[in-house]
């Protein structure tokens, strides 16, 4: 009984070698899942990159995107009206302008001194300067402008209008119009010169009751 016992054979070598590769298998996982967060965590960081650019893009466009600032005529109004006859006409009065100026810029819009001019036809027959100033952003200035007016019949006359149809209709057909320059300063960062066109626009002063009306602008 004792040989059989002494010649009862080992266990194969095999299952230990069984057992070593089980264990650097369970090894190996704990590796496999450091790079796998690895992996996301560059994923994610680009993502936010991505999304921080496209953020950067829309604001840059918006805020430092550059438009004209909307200048128009609200009001005329006619002061101390005297005026001639066909047989010989003249114009004397002095015009009262209300213009606003809207700056839709996320910048101050600066401007330049302006003139504001009056036409009879093509004849020119008054100018006004305008001081310069400034508007805020986002905001609108009102701007008040008074027009001395002094036509006499013979500068009237040089107009391709006909005068003396005007004055017997006593309604006499003027144009109104001016440009603002100036720059845009947007953040400290950004300064652009801009040209704001005034109103051009038309009217039909009434002789009669000494007031503008049918008054359009473009």
């Amino acid at each position: 009984m004792a040989e059989e016992n002494q010649n009862t054979p080992l266990a194969p070598p095999g299952i230990y070698q069984r057992s070593d590769e089980e264990s650097a298998t369970t090894t190996m996982k704990p590796g496999g899942s450091r790079h796998k967060k690895s992996n996301k965590c560059v994923v994610y960081f680009l993502a936010a990159v991505v999304v921080q650019s496209a953020f950067m893009l829309i604001f840059a466009s918006i805020v430092f995107r550059v438009t004209k600032p909307d200048v128009k005529l609200r009001s005329v109004e006619i002061k101390d009206l005297q005026s001639g006859t066909p047989q010989s006409p003249s114009l004397n009065m002095t015009m009262l302008a209300e213009v606003t100026v809207q700056n839709k810029n996320f910048g101050r819009f600066e401007y330049y001194n302006s003139v504001v001019s009056v036409w009879f036809g093509n004849v020119t027959i008054s100018d006004r300067s305008i001081d310069g100033g400034r508007v805020k952003s986002r905001k609108t200035n009102v701007i008040d402008v008074a027009v001395a007016v002094r036509a006499d019949g013979q500068l009237l006359s040089e107009s391709d209008r006909n005068i003396s149809t005007d004055f017997s209709k006593e309604l006499v057909q003027l144009s109104i119009g001016a440009e603002l320059r100036g720059k845009v300063h947007v953040m400290k960062i950004l300064k652009k010169s801009i040209r704001a066109q005034l109103m051009n626009c038309t009217m039909n002063l009434n002789l009669t009751s000494k007031a503008i009306q049918d008054l359009l602008c473009r």
